[in-house]
């Protein structure tokens, strides 16, 4: 098993890309290297990471999804805090978000989308807009880390589903294939937004409300 900048690399440099994909030949086999990668060495390697650097890996659920059944656009790997969700269709979590056809990789501190895209049904705003203003209101109480930026990602996707996704994103760090980071910078930037999230996690009370 290499270090976890090198599985991150390795993922992004040889995931398919979305004109490799077709409804005949992206079926998912949990013998393919990429489902291997992705759904089990990534998250042992996120795990090692934070303890490492002295976060309990175990308040998180660390779990990484090349799709269900067929390989997936923007294969992630979420990183969940249990006291806040244990799913990423709700609350709030960091997450490594690949972009295979941007040759980019995002280590960002986002939302569920089904449920901003809930939260809309009952407003007169666009799931878009529930996005942002939860990002909004999340930034203001969850420390910034150095180096991060304020979302939302700028990247495209497919569907509404993922623009939503990428419109909730509080902050967010980029790599790309041609300037891939050490394995000490990965660690550094996984474990400060882990521990912004961390902090926020277990410091607040209640419910986060939809601002009006």
């Amino acid at each position: 098993m290499g270090s976890i900048n090198e599985m991150l690399y390795t993922v992004l440099a040889n995931y398919p890309r979305p004109d490799d994909l077709s409804t005949e030949n992206d079926y998912v086999a949990e013998g393919d290297r990429m489902y291997g990668l992705v759904e089990d060495e990534v998250p042992k390697q996120v795990e090692t990471a934070l303890e490492r650097a002295g976060i309990d890996s175990q308040k998180f659920l660390i779990s990484g999804s090349v799709g269900p059944g067929s390989y997936t656009y923007v294969p992630y790997v979420p990183i969940m805090h249990l006291q806040n969700t244990d799913t990423p269709n709700q609350g709030q979590y960091v997450v490594y978000l690949f972009d295979p056809a941007g040759d980019s990789l995002y280590l960002a501190l986002t939302q569920g989308t089904p449920e901003l895209q809930e939260l809309a049904d009952d407003t007169n705003y666009s799931a878009n807009e529930v996005a942002r203003l939860r990002a909004r209101t999340l930034a203001s109480e969850i420390h910034r880390p150095s180096g991060f930026e304020t979302g939302p990602i700028e990247f495209e996707t497919r569907g509404e589903g993922g623009r939503v996704y990428v419109s909730g994103a509080v902050y967010y760090q980029m790599y790309t294939l041609n300037s891939f980071p050490s394995t000490e910078q990965v660690q550094e930037d996984l474990a400060s937004i882990v521990t912004a999230y961390l902090d926020w996690v277990e410091k607040r009370e209640g419910v986060l409300d939809f601002p009006t």
